[in-house]
């Protein structure tokens, strides 16, 4: 039987982060910030946000049953929005999901937006015409398992099934999309690019034998972004086969704690664009999913912000598909 694992999430998040809270909001200052991902990247965007919030992780494990997570408590709007219409593998509305926290400061420069949207790969009809990111100054983005799956193949014509044998085809595509999703988003818009690891180490059937198919995906996408100035957040070491059931509530979805470790490694990447050096070097904090009996610590209440508008920006088309 697994392990119960009771995080001291207070603790955690106050003695192991690399990026303290105080630093990040800081970095984040009139910067607003975009996660384009699956669900591994909503999760640990529900993390993200309670963490900049209170200082601490979010007080119970994520609930694998409630993808929309708790608006006004993971985020402040929109349960049930999604930014488009089109579609390339999942019909699912929680497969096209759009939601945003704002967080207000009494000075108005301080103040920004966080955003997660759900796509599912790295570049399809629905990026180029629906998605619009006018006003982030930051994307990070991971779709790894979505484009390991064989429906991938299937809905790109190419016939693949990358999880279980990453081919030259394989390959090829992927940094193909990688390459378009960087230009299109990121370069031609003057942003910071961050692409965030997949994780180990598989999904479903695919636990275990798709190991070798992420790494060498991982090392295609950090290929991509390194050509063309981007950063690269590294997350398949957090844990390996024998703790993906500790470091995961269903061997695929990270916990709160693995989420958190995560967005430290995105932090870790901003703080270097910003100063003009990527590091390269993963933070030394891991998780240790140590089992423990402190107790769950309540959530701190977050306060009422003052209702300080978001800076206008103006608008800007989408990007056309190149």
């Amino acid at each position: 039987t697994k392990a119960v694992l009771v995080v001291a999430a207070a603790a955690v998040a106050a003695d192991d982060a690399a990026v303290s809270r105080d630093e990040a909001l800081a970095l984040l200052a009139n910067r607003s910030i975009a996660f384009l991902g699956d669900s591994v990247a909503r999760y640990c965007y529900f993390g993200f946000n309670i963490w900049l919030s209170t200082g601490e992780l979010p007080p119970e494990e994520y609930d694998p049953e409630n993808k929309w997570g708790t608006e006004g408590v993971d985020y402040d709007c929109c349960e049930g929005q999604t930014w488009t219409s089109q579609w390339l593998i999942s019909r699912s509305s929680s497969h096209r999901m759009h939601m945003w926290q704002d967080f207000f400061d009494d000075a108005p420069s301080s103040s920004f937006r966080t955003a997660f949207y759900f796509i599912q790969s790295a570049w399809y009809e629905a990026i180029a015409d629906d998605l619009d990111l006018a006003g982030y100054d930051v994307v990070v983005t991971n779709v790894g398992i979505w484009q390991l799956k064989d429906k991938w193949g299937q809905f790109t014509g190419s016939g693949e099934d990358c999880g279980f044998d990453w081919t030259d085809g394989c390959d090829q595509l992927f940094r193909a999309e990688v390459a378009t999703h960087y230009e299109q988003l990121v370069g031609n818009a003057d942003r910071i690019g961050i692409w965030r690891a997949t994780t180990c180490c598989g999904q479903e059937e695919g636990l275990g034998p798709w190991m070798p198919s992420i790494q060498l995906q991982n090392a295609a996408a950090r290929d991509e972004y390194a050509k063309r100035g981007g950063s690269y957040a590294e997350a398949f070491d957090l844990w390996d086969l024998d703790s993906v059931y500790d470091a995961t509530f269903d061997g695929s979805h990270a916990t709160r704690e693995s989420c958190f470790a995560m967005n430290q490694r995105v932090l870790v990447q901003l703080r270097g664009a910003l100063e003009g050096a990527p590091d390269t070097d993963a933070p030394s904090y891991k998780p240790t999913y140590a089992p423990t009996s402190a107790p769950t610590p309540s959530p701190t209440p977050r306060p009422t912000p003052s209702p300080t508008p978001r800076p206008t920006r103006s608008p800007t088309r989408a990007p056309t598909r190149a």
